[in-house]
């Protein structure tokens, strides 16, 4: 279909055509200047309109593909470990195994991609991360290319990294008394607090003595 623009002026030798959104990417555009819709500003007609249309045509640049999300997003935290990791471009892309590095650390992590083709793709890693760790994901510029056939640009301009760190296991922070502690008194209470916020019930503790466990009330 025909596109919207803003033409500069109505009368004169040169016009200017402001499209009233940006060209589409690598495409093939025309111009068309139609004959009966441009007449001279004279007064000795005919001729007063153009002979015959006039038609020029161009093709608009293409662009390297980018990364538009991520998810996680890079600087998150508290990543669930059996989380899946999810990369979206900007176009159409081809990737494989070699187009994402994941690391935690040390050495790669192994995944299964859901897709070579599309614009959104899945990394399922083999196995859980490792909790309360920064990880990494590193888009491999080479290794992603456009399905366009207009090129270059064909693959990343860069090699697009982003990181978050998964959740931690709940830790026991302090007791009281401590470990170890001697000459505690038989009457005292016993507090035990977390690195973070956690559900507990009786269950959750076993106190005794030498002998069998001993019943206590849980605040």
């Amino acid at each position: 279909p025909s596109l919207g623009y803003t033409l500069s002026a109505t009368t004169g030798t040169s016009f200017t055509l402001d499209p009233t959104d940006d060209l589409p990417v690598a495409a093939d555009c025309s111009v068309t200047v139609v004959a009966s819709e441009v007449s001279d500003t004279d007064a000795v007609d005919p001729p007063d309109t153009l002979a015959a249309d006039y038609v020029f045509s161009f093709t608009t640049v293409d662009v390297a593909p980018t990364v538009l999300n991520t998810t996680p997003g890079d600087g998150a935290s508290d990543v669930a470990i059996d989380a899946n990791l999810v990369v979206e471009f900007s176009e159409s892309v081809e990737v494989s195994a070699s187009s994402f590095v994941l690391s935690c650390g040390g050495p790669s992590l192994s995944y299964t991609l859901s897709a070579t083709t599309g614009t959104s793709f899945t990394l399922d890693p083999a196995d859980d991360l490792p909790p309360g760790t920064t990880c990494s994901v590193t888009v491999v510029a080479s290794e992603v290319s456009d399905t366009d056939a207009v090129d270059p640009p064909d693959t990343l301009a860069a090699d697009y990294v982003f990181s978050f760190t998964t959740d931690a296991a709940p830790e026991v922070t302090s007791t009281t008394p401590g470990n170890g502690a001697s000459d505690v008194a038989v009457d005292a209470n016993v507090v035990v607090e977390f690195s973070e916020s956690v559900s507990v019930s009786t269950s959750s503790f076993v106190l005794s003595c030498g002998g069998p466990s001993l019943s206590y009330t849980l605040s």
